[in-house]
């Protein structure tokens, strides 16, 4: 469906953002080690954005978007 996901917390939004993107890698064959090669992360950095465990920063999860050529509502769809 096209329902917007309801979060409580921000580590809550974080986390599903960060499976949102690894499933849209996935999707797409886009191999880690590749995105972060092409948004300019070294691959642990991107490891702990796909992990929770920092914030994507905005112009990072840009980078992300157009390389993987999805709008972030692409990734807020249940």
């Amino acid at each position: 469906s096209n329902e917007i996901p309801d979060f409580n917390s921000e580590e809550e939004f974080r986390v599903y953002l960060a499976g949102s993107l690894r499933t849209a890698c996935i999707c797409r064959g886009i191999r880690q080690t590749d995105l972060a090669k092409s948004i300019g992360v070294p691959r642990e950095q991107l490891n702990r954005y796909f992990n929770g465990i920092q914030p994507i920063p905005s112009y990072i999860l840009y980078k992300m978007l157009q390389t993987l050529g999805i709008l972030f509502s692409d990734l807020m769809s249940e």
